[in-house]
């Protein structure tokens, strides 16, 4: 299976994870009421950490609860009466997460990985299976959108459940997260004909920055990593204000650029700074789901109206760049050959 692989099964993997939500959530949730937490604790590194970066808003939101993501080299003091630690990741063999369940073995845990069997598994009190299966290349990308998808949706049952959102607004999400895997699809088809259209450009970066507003600017981060784990090139992610803050300053005529248009008054604002990158280095591109924004290097999507369900079409052209630029350089490997040279030095994933 190759990364372009795993990209196109991610329509059905979301599908699948929505039509089984109540089952595969059920233990968690039974859990979860028995805790009632009044702070929820996310632990995780790497693509995990994006990801729950990204359903910790949504959470936050229906749950009103605070929700907060960690990486596992800095613990954050439990002050909360009823905590609740969730460990995530995918393979569930990052030493760095293992040793924070360790430490934080005194607190009721909770393991989101993407395996049955796996160490951070065996160190937790429940663990639930987020559904994507088996991924065996380096950089992920259906782990990260199954691992939003089952968060949210947690989050969404855990919340008609408690109360704490009503029966119209649990069918308005349903409704929404529902038709994710089509609008995929179709996203998926249009991404891989705009990377195919730009492919020599992609080819010929040398540096890269990505940018966005509110869930637009969490987006970023996987973006950027995706981008330096497989075309092993420097890539930053902003959020926009802070993007226009000085990082702005660093365009170049080789520093590339993607902008992530918002679904408000805003995306003027967005769109503008990506034209004057255009005119400092023409390989600057805008994604929006607005067709009245027009352009060669502009790439429009169907965001699905919601931010809750934006991400799972924004972080497409980030993924088929990560696919197919390798691919046509002859480098698909060079960035695993690398992470294993280093994970021999430092050990970064724990050995079964």
């Amino acid at each position: 299976m190759t990364m372009r692989d795993y990209i196109e099964e991610q329509p059905a993997v979301m599908r699948r994870i929505f039509e089984n939500r109540k089952e595969n959530l059920r233990e968690f949730l039974t859990y979860y009421r028995e805790i009632s937490p009044d702070h929820i604790y996310i632990v995780a590194c790497g693509s995990s950490y994006n990801a729950s970066c990204v359903a910790a808003a949504f959470m936050a939101k229906v749950l009103n609860t605070d929700v907060t993501v960690h990486f596992p080299s800095k613990l954050p003091a439990i002050r909360a009466k009823r905590p609740l630690i969730i460990a995530v990741s995918q393979g569930g063999e990052s030493t760095n997460t293992i040793a924070a369940v360790k430490a934080l073995s005194a607190y009721p845990l909770i393991a989101a990985t993407g395996k049955a069997e796996c160490t951070v598994n065996s160190l937790c009190d429940r663990h639930f299976d987020f559904g994507c299966g088996p991924e065996t290349v380096g950089p992920k990308t259906k782990g990260y959108t199954a691992t939003i998808l089952s968060f949210s949706l947690f989050a969404l049952e855990a919340a008609r459940i408690s109360g704490s959102i009503d029966k119209p607004a649990y069918d308005r999400y349903c409704a929404l997260f529902a038709a994710v895997p089509d609008n995929m699809e179709e996203n998926i088809a249009r991404c891989d004909l705009f990377v195919q259209a730009h492919l020599s450009e992609f080819c010929s970066m040398k540096k890269m920055a990505w940018t966005g507003k509110g869930i637009d600017g969490l987006l970023t981060k996987e973006c950027a990593l995706k981008i330096m784990e497989t075309l092993l090139i420097p890539a930053i992610h902003y959020e926009f204000e802070e993007y226009l803050h000085g990082p702005l300053c660093t365009i170049d005529p080789q520093m590339a650029g993607f902008y992530l248009l918002s679904d408000d008054a805003d995306a003027k604002r967005i769109e503008a700074v990506a034209r004057a990158h255009q005119e400092i280095c023409p390989q600057a591109y805008v994604v929006t789901s607005d067709d009245t924004v027009e352009g060669d290097r502009v790439l429009h999507l169907i965001s699905g109206g919601d931010d809750a369900v934006k991400p799972f079409a924004y972080i497409l052209p980030a993924q088929f760049i990560a696919s197919e630029v390798p691919v046509a350089l002859g480098t698909v490997d060079k960035g695993m050959r690398q992470f294993r040279a280093f994970d021999d030095i430092v050990k970064i994933k724990a050995k079964r």
